[in-house]
């Protein structure tokens, strides 16, 4: 499956070419949406006081 590449303006140079192939191939997302994605979670506290025990508890 191939997935559109991203343009040069979006390419980091910190940040490894492999990470983004990753994001790209098996996310199927474009970087940039990632990286816009991740940003908004630390707008609000509220995702990291999530509590997960009910998904325990099915496990």
């Amino acid at each position: 499956m191939d997935h559109p590449q991203l343009p040069n303006a979006v390419q980091s140079p910190s940040l490894a070419a492999w990470e983004k192939k990753f994001c790209i191939k098996v996310g199927a997302m474009p970087w940039k949406r990632f990286a816009e994605s991740k940003n908004s979670l630390f707008k609000t506290d509220k995702v990291f006081e999530w509590d997960n025990s009910a998904g325990l508890k099915a496990f």
